[in-house]
């Protein structure tokens, strides 16, 4: 997390605890927010189910940041091959 201050990514992907991590700590931090979602285009998550709750407070947080939802896609594939397979149905 302390990273994403620095570096402002255009796509990040992760497994659905680490975007936990990260929600918790954009809600208490405006200005890691702005950096996370400064360039970011897309997110995605593998390894593991992400809640609805997670889902909808992540938007949030891209909403609050750019005015916008983030597409936000599953990745297939094992850890050493993340994002082999992504799926994507724009839907709203």
């Amino acid at each position: 997390i302390a990273n994403l201050r620095e570096v402002s990514p255009m796509s990040f992907g992760s497994a659905p605890v680490a975007f936990a991590m990260l929600a918790d700590a954009m809600e208490r931090d405006a200005t890691l927010r702005q950096a996370f979602f400064k360039n970011l285009r897309g997110m995605g998550y593998g390894g593991a189910t992400l809640s609805d709750d997670l889902y909808d407070r992540m938007q949030a947080l891209a909403v609050a940041e750019t005015g916008e939802r983030m597409p936000f896609t599953t990745m297939y594939g094992a850890t050493e091959t993340l994002g082999v397979t992504v799926v994507h149905w724009a839907s709203e």
